[in-house]
Formats: C-alpha cells, structure tokens, sequence
C-alpha cells in the first residue's frame, strides 16, 4: 500500500542580490491519498495543476516540504540501498504525453525493456 499525508512540495522563490528566499511555490499543498495493493491510480487535471510533482514526490524522486509518504506501512523516506531499490521496483508513473515520455532514438524492445533490464529482471537478447 502507498499512502501520503498532508503532502507538501513547495519551491522557493529567490529574489535579490543575496538570493534570499521572498516566498514559495505551492505546487502540491496538503495532498492526501491511498492507494491498496493491485489498485491503480489516474490522476487528471490541468497543465501545471501539480500531478507530475505529485507523482514524483510519491516515487521519492523531488523533495517534500511537508507530510509524509509511506510504502507498505513504512516512511519512504527511511528507506536505503537494497529497500530502496525493491520499493522503486513496484512504484511506476506512466505518463500520458508519448512525445514528452518515449525516446524516439530507442526501439520499442528497448523502451518496454528498459525498466526490467534497470532491475535485471531482462537482459537484452535474453527470451521469455
């Protein structure tokens, strides 16, 4: 199960000849959600809404600001090396936009593959 509660990622906005921070943007503030094991989340909303962040944050990928996130009852932020690894391993995002998350300089063996090869469940050449 993956859950997060009262998540926050906010960027901070510099301003001056000493770069100090005047204020933030908000761009997830205060998200909470549940998702069981097998079920699968659509997150829909308009552009610069927050969902990639979200996403992100969920996976560990972009720093939070606030909340917490959890993976099977533990603080994903807690994890290290191996657990990590393995926790990755059965998160993903699947992005709507085919132009902005397919590489057209790979094939589609590759681009199908190139998470199972990341996690050694596939090798290149290797049939199952």
């Amino acid at each position: 199960m993956l859950s997060c509660k009262d998540l926050k990622v906010w960027y901070p906005i510099r301003r001056g000849i000493l770069n100090r921070v005047a204020g933030h943007v908000r761009a997830v503030d205060g998200v909470s959600l549940s998702i069981e094991k097998g079920e699968t989340l659509g997150l829909v909303g308009e552009s610069g809404c927050g969902k990639t962040t979200l996403g992100r944050a969920l996976i560990g990928l972009e720093p939070v600001a606030g909340g917490t996130i959890e993976l099977d009852g533990k603080p994903i932020d807690s994890l290290k090396g191996k657990e990590k690894k393995d926790a990755r391993r059965n998160l993903q995002m699947v992005f709507q936009d085919p132009f902005s998350s397919l590489d057209p300089r790979m094939s589609a063996l590759e681009i199908v593959t190139e998470g199972l090869d990341a996690f050694r469940l596939y090798r290149p050449g290797e049939t199952r």
